[in-house]
Parts: C-alpha cells; structure tokens; sequence
C-alpha cells in the first residue's frame, strides 16, 4: 500500500502525531502547531484532525452516535476522503505545513477492526498524502485501562470486557 505525495509542494510538510485516545495527543498536536507558528507564521500553519462528526457524513455520524444505532464504517471512510479533498490537498498544493491529529495509522487500525469493503479501504488509502513525520504516542495497558474506566463507567458504558489488562492487550 503506497501512500501519495502528488500534492505536495517542494515547502509544504504534512505532521501527524498520532496514538490511542489516552495518551492526550491533542496536547501534543497543539504543541507542535504553536511551535511551528512561532517559527513560520501562522499564516502558513494548518491544524487539523480526522474528522468524525464533520465532513459528508458528519451530521448522521453524530446522530447515529447519540441515538446507538450501528454506525456503518463507510461513512468514515467517506469523511476523511472529504477531509482529503477540503483540506488537506489544498493546503499541501499551497506549500503549508499541515499538523494533524490522527492519521492514516489510525484508518488502518480501524480497517483492522471493522470489515470493509477492500475496494474501499484501498480508495481511501492511495489518496492519502505521504507524511514528512509521525509521532505515535502509546500508553501502558494498565494506564489506558485505567483512563478509559475512567472515561467510560461515568457515562454508563461498561468496559466488563476489560475486566484484566490480559484482556485489554488481546483485544
């Protein structure tokens, strides 16, 4: 699987910093975003992330999410084609640099979890742009077991499937 890097102009970067929910990659990103407008200009600077509720399909994601009903795995893919077109290439055609939360790494692990149609994981995956640099952040089993009890049992979402770190690494 080759990812592209057809858009990109000789200026533009393209930085993904990556990892399981737990690890806060948000703060990360925002990081190396501030650091790369105080270096650049902000102007030059595009943040970015995977899309989930925005995008073609944002609006029934979001819905399908607060209602619990199935949530077919093509309408992410569908986004973050859409996130490809609107943003992404443009800014990479432009020369910026584009820092984004969540990548192709994590469409791959995805496709690794839900059954999809090959012809589209692999649309999706030969539009992708080759990044200059990711970051993959991770977090120990029992750190991110710990977090998402934390996160979920609140909520009502019960992790009873987790019940030991052996099961959380199998899954």
């Amino acid at each position: 699987m080759t990812l592209t890097t057809l858009h990109k102009t000789r200026d533009a970067r393209y930085f993904i910093i990556d990892g399981i929910s737990t690890v806060d990659n948000g703060r990360y990103t925002n990081f190396l975003m501030s650091y790369l407008q105080t270096r650049f200009g902000q102007d030059r600077v595009v943040l970015t992330s995977q899309p989930w509720y925005t995008g073609t399909r944002g609006d029934e994601i979001l819905s399908a999410l607060r209602e619990e009903h199935p949530l077919p795995y093509d309408w992410i893919l569908q986004n973050r084609s859409d996130h490809l077109t609107r943003i992404i290439i443009p800014a990479l055609e432009q020369g910026k640099l584009v820092v984004q939360r969540r990548g192709p790494y994590s469409t791959f692990a995805f496709d690794r979890v839900e059954p999809v149609e090959l012809s589209n994981r692999l649309s999706i995956h030969h539009r992708m742009e080759a990044h200059d640099l990711e970051i993959i952040l991770d977090d120990p089993a029992e750190t991110a077991h710990h977090l998402l009890k934390a996160d979920h049992e609140p909520q009502g979402h019960s992790l009873d499937t987790l019940q030991t770190i052996e099961a959380l690494t199998a899954a």
